[in-house]
């Protein structure tokens, strides 16, 4: 579904005013390609879709409330690959559901320089999800609800300066948390969605305006680290030689062994 349909399906009819028309995507910092030079897939991609950008922005209505909203065509550039992978060759998945699921990687623990390893990534999969919406979770960058707020993937700030007095955990996710104002002596109640990593603690002073969670946006759209060692193929060499030669000697010192037992055993038959 490209980005034109999803507006159409999103917006009431005869209410979406485009913006930013005139923006169009550049090499500005002449990204280097192992591939196509990157200017020459920007064209290919625009000549593909219709589209001189990635993201169409604008104002609309959906179900009668003005909104401004961005939608990115996944079929521009990294999306559109049979192996989804964005510009910079990190794996990346727009099936926003998975907002709330765990993707799994598996690499080797270290490689050689120059040298081609296998990654495992693990994606899961609702077989029942038939919709192309997302089923509640929410994995652009900056989201916000029709409403006008927050979605769960943004950083949430505190509205008061004060102590936090209490947190509490809900039981399907996300937290309550009272701050009470040092000022005015009045308890403020701030809540945070699911999937949200919390930085503050009970008793601790905090500011107007600091962040209560971590950005969920670090790192990248829909992407997940993993560590791998690289290591210098001279000292792997020289373990391997260190090793041999522990066997070898031990190898020797049996065999010895075993020779001066039969001279022992010659030398009492005497």
């Amino acid at each position: 579904m490209s980005s034109s349909d999803r507006i159409e399906l999103l917006v009431d009819p005869g209410t979406w005013d485009p913006m930013d028309e005139d923006m169009v995507s550049l090499d500005a910092i002449e990204f280097h390609s192992e591939e196509d030079p990157y200017k020459d897939r920007i064209d290919s991609y625009q000549r593909k879709t219709g589209l001189i950008e990635d993201v169409q922005t604008g104002i609309g209505q959906i179900n009668g409330i003005l909104v401004a909203i961005g939608v990115m065509d996944f079929q521009f550039m990294g999306q559109g690959y049979e192996n989804p992978r964005d510009a910079t060759r990190r794996i990346v998945c727009a099936n926003c559901y998975l907002a709330n699921k765990t993707m799994e990687i598996e690499v080797p623990q270290a490689v050689h320089p120059n040298t081609v390893f296998e990654a495992v990534v693990r994606i899961p999969y609702d077989m029942q999800l038939k919709q192309v919406l997302a089923n509640g979770g929410n994995r652009g960058r900056g989201q916000i609800y029709p409403d006008g707020s927050k979605s769960n993937n943004m950083v949430y700030n505190a509205t008061a300066t004060g102590i936090v007095r209490k947190i509490i955990r809900k039981e399907k996710g996300g937290y309550e948390i009272t701050i009470t104002d040092a000022s005015e002596g009045r308890q403020v109640v701030d809540i945070i969605p699911p999937r949200q990593e919390l930085l503050v603690s009970e008793a601790e002073s905090i500011k107007f305006d600091q962040p209560l969670t971590s950005n969920p946006n670090v790192g990248g759209f829909g992407q997940g680290d993993t560590e791998i060692v690289l290591q210098d193929p001279l000292r792997v060499q020289g373990l391997f030689s260190f090793v041999g030669s522990i066997i070898l000697a031990q190898i020797f010192l049996v065999l010895k062994k075993k020779q001066f037992e039969k001279v022992q055993l010659d030398e009492m038959n005497f």
